[in-house]
């Protein structure tokens, strides 16, 4: 795809939770499986969203213990500097 570069999207956690319900955060873990997100309104007023890892949501509906969860479930503040840096070392070109 000649011009993928040009026409991607940065993987940020605004355009996944906009564009892809929370599907992806990329090659990072999750800093969080559920969360409350604030977003200012027009008006000046917020609102406040509940937010759910896509993961740990389709998890939880297919009758996963939410409350323990497998050991592959990690998030960013569980995962050691070195294994984070290891995971991306090993997608990198």
């Amino acid at each position: 795809i000649r011009n993928s570069h040009l026409l991607s999207i940065a993987p940020t956690g605004t355009i996944s939770l906009a564009f892809a319900d929370n599907a992806s955060n990329g090659i990072e873990p999750p800093f969080s499986y559920t969360y409350t997100r604030r977003k200012r309104m027009a008006d000046g007023t917020f609102k406040e969203y509940a937010v759910e890892d896509y993961a740990w949501r389709l998890y939880r509906h297919l009758g996963g213990n939410v409350d323990k969860l497998p050991e592959s479930f990690v998030t960013a503040l569980e995962i050691s500097a070195q294994a984070h840096k290891d995971m991306v070392a090993a997608v990198a070109p």
